[in-house]
């Protein structure tokens, strides 16, 4: 019974070992490219209203009662060649800044977004960029 246990825990041992051998593969495999702007669509669900802004990264924009930082965008160089951005969303109220989240948002697996909390607004990419001479400030279509 022992050799029975002592099998199992040498087979779980080497399960364990071959699993992290192939992550690790995989993850080598997977490369990066970063981009130094996000192109992000804001959509009103109530008003229908929308409005593109191309954000550098590490910079944000003022839009109704929201900030919107772009942290980084970037696409993963696999076999979809996805797009995805991490945006700060501060939600701005009586000029305070009333909730902070992170949102993620992807190109093409957009089933895997992490969608602001607020119910009235959608963001989505439209892509990644390098484009030098974006200007920010007065970027505004409300």
């Amino acid at each position: 019974m022992k050799s029975f246990s002592l099998i199992r825990v040498y087979l779980f041992i080497l399960f364990v070992f071959l699993f992290i051998y192939h992550s690790d593969s995989i993850n080598a495999q997977t490369m990066i490219k970063k981009y130094i702007n996000a192109e992000v669509l804001v959509f009103n669900k109530l008003t229908k209203e929308r409005a593109i802004f191309i954000i550098p990264a590490k910079s944000s924009i003022s839009f109704k009662n929201f900030n919107i930082k772009v942290n980084s965008c970037f696409k993963i160089m696999d076999k979809d060649q996805d797009f995805v951005t991490n945006i700060t969303l501060e939600h701005i109220y009586e000029n305070r800044i009333e909730e902070s989240e992170n949102i993620v948002l992807y190109l093409i697996k957009r089933n895997l977004n992490i969608e602001p909390r607020n119910l009235y607004y959608e963001f989505k990419l439209l892509r990644c960029n390098d484009e030098k001479d974006i200007i920010v400030n007065n970027i505004y279509n409300g």
